[in-house]
């Protein structure tokens, strides 16, 4: 086997996903306890999201929201990418969300919380 074969393998996965009624139906009702925290701000660059997000929008999101709807990827992958950080190093004790929504043909991307 080549160099560039194996490291094609050892930087390769696969995954697969399932979506049934029931995961749907859990999603569903986690999203109906949400206080949603719609974000107006878009930004240029991963960077600029980043550091909105870790100054700004995660301590809210653990103060007063359990949820962040936003237009713009970039926030709602930084979020989730600080909300997963902390949960691993076991100060966050709640599940952390995802979701994709098309409202009004406007794209929406959700994060939020819960204790299930």
């Amino acid at each position: 086997m080549s160099n560039e074969s194996k490291d094609y393998q050892e930087h390769n996965y696969s995954e697969f996903i399932s979506i049934n009624n029931e995961g749907n139906k859990f999603f569903d009702k986690n999203k109906s306890k949400v206080t949603w925290h719609e974000e107006k701000n878009k930004f240029s660059s991963m960077y600029e999201a980043q550091e909105y997000v870790s100054s700004e929008v995660y301590p809210e999101i653990l103060q007063s929201s359990n949820g962040y709807k936003t237009t713009d990827p970039k926030l709602a992958f930084s979020l989730l990418f600080e909300l997963t950080k902390i949960k691993t190093h076991g100060i966050l004790n709640k599940e952390i969300h995802a979701d994709i929504e098309v409202i009004d043909e406007q794209i929406y991307y959700l994060v939020w919380t819960s204790n299930e």
